[in-house]
């Protein structure tokens, strides 16, 4: 237990000091680059000294540690960090990727002779990039747009992959291994959390919107999470999984209010009921209900008058609260839900008008017209402006219609087996849940949702292993 504690601590001060360090660089050209090569130079070094465990935590510790999209929209310059600096094209992440993988095959026999057998979640994920792919070639003749999105596309489905099968290798390599992950995982969350909260005497902020926020890495919005992790923990690490994981809620509500942040807290104190009340803790899911009930009202009346100041939380409140009002009304519903249902509206018109589409969706680089018109007012930021001018659009803004869109309803079906079939192990695996949540909320859109989402999946799998409460091949 010592030696993991100290593991802990170790990553989340290098995690910390690598994001902060990221927060105040980013933007410059000249240290951004000199920072992107140092990091590249050290997982160099680590692959030619033969240490492929450190190349990758390492690499999913530079990659999580980065800010991955500009929080400023009128931002257009590029982010000068791992996951974003392009080498002709290519981002530096994505590079270290596939050099991983070709140190893999070259030089780890093992890693040449994994085949990921009887396993759901992998064989899911291989079919999705499998389908899209080939699915995909159909959109090719409709002109130099649509393969622009098809490689798009194809780039993210072979990413996940990538990053899969690196976890899968070492997890198999050695029993430890899947431990490591695991406190890397952690710590990487825990790390946003610590880092967001130094840069408040730091003085370091962002705009976004018009509003001032605090700089944060994308892992941060997976911090209310620790608390359902910090279940299955005891001692010292469970009571720093939950401190962490009520801090980086604050810090969420308070000064990002991200909407999936929010939703990400809701989340949590729901599944947070079901897990207690599943494991027969009667207590603790008592507890737990009274705490739901009237911590918040308690919290909003103390602090009423910050809360209501603040512009960003209380947009992304209205889009919470016009959603429930929604009586079929689409124009009662504020823009960011809105542009969701009436794209899952499209992109099933989009589907009905083809057989095949309607099976295997429309593959990577596929696209949906707006068929009712929803598009021709409102945020105008929400496609890109190739998009607009093609009246074709390929980036829907929910894993739902990601999936529904490329992959059609054998996706939508696959993606309901893949839910059933894990869900049930929430209870005795909080990281199988993030896994879960990454599928179907976020699949598709951030390279570092994916690694945290890819390896919650990967050590979820070999804690339920663990207990004997499922059964199958090597992970």
């Amino acid at each position: 237990m010592r030696n993991s504690s100290n593991s802990l601590y170790k990553y989340v001060l290098i995690i910390v000091i690598i994001s902060v360090f990221g927060f105040l660089s980013t933007n410059n050209n000249i240290i951004g680059t000199l920072w992107v090569s140092i990091q590249c130079i050290i997982l160099l070094i680590l692959l030619l000294i033969n240490k492929f465990k450190k190349f990758y935590i390492f690499y999913v510790i530079f990659t999580t540690s980065s800010i991955e999209f500009s929080f400023d929209t009128s931002y257009t310059s590029t982010l000068f960090n791992f996951r974003n600096y392009n080498i002709i094209g290519v981002s530096t992440s994505v590079i270290f990727a596939i050099i991983g993988i070709i140190y893999l095959i070259i030089f780890k026999q093992r890693a040449r002779l994994i085949v990921v057998k009887n396993n759901y979640f992998y064989n899911f994920l291989l079919v999705l990039c499998i389908t899209g792919t080939f699915v995909g070639l159909f959109n090719l003749y409709n002109g130099a747009a649509f393969l622009e999105y098809y490689i798009k596309d194809i780039y993210y489905g072979i990413y996940v992959l990538l990053i899969l099968y690196m976890a899968v290798y070492l997890v198999n390599e050695k029993k430890e291994n899947s431990e490591e992950l695991k406190i890397v995982l952690q710590a990487m969350i825990i790390g946003s959390v610590v880092s967001s909260l130094i840069s408040i005497p730091l003085n370091i902020s962002y705009s976004y919107g018009g509003v001032d926020i605090l700089p944060y890495t994308q892992a941060i919005l997976f911090s209310p999470f620790l608390i359902l992790i910090a279940i299955y923990e005891k001692g010292l690490l469970g009571k720093i999984l939950i401190y962490s994981g009520i801090i980086g809620s604050a810090l969420i509500v308070y000064f990002n209010a991200s909407g999936k942040g929010l939703l990400n807290i809701i989340i949590t104190f729901i599944l947070l009921l079901y897990i207690l009340y599943r494991n027969n803790n009667v207590k603790l899911s008592k507890l737990s209900v009274f705490v739901l009930i009237f911590v918040p009202p308690i919290v909003f009346l103390i602090f009423k008058d910050n809360i209501t100041g603040n512009v960003l939380f209380m947009s992304k409140l209205n889009q919470v609260v016009t959603l429930f009002n929604y009586h079929f009304d689409l124009d009662s519903i504020a823009n960011s839900p809105r542009y969701r249902i009436t794209e899952f509206i499209n992109i099933n018109r989009e589907l009905f008008n083809n057989p095949i589409s309607l099976i295997f969706g429309k593959g990577y680089g596929g696209g949906f017209e707006d068929y009712y018109g929803y598009f021709k007012s409102g945020n105008l930021g929400a496609f890109s402006a190739t998009e607009y001018k093609l009246g074709v659009y390929f980036n829907p803004h929910e894993a739902l219609n990601v999936i529904l869109l490329k992959h059609g309803y054998l996706g939508l079906i696959l993606l309901i087996f893949l839910f059933i079939k894990y869900f049930r192990y929430v209870k005795q695996s909080g990281f199988i849940f993030i896994g879960l949540y990454w599928v179907l909320i976020i699949y598709g859109f951030s390279n570092v949702f994916t690694i945290l989402g890819v390896i919650s999946f990967v050590i979820g799998i070999v804690e339920i292993r663990k207990k004997r409460l499922y059964q199958g091949n090597a992970v």
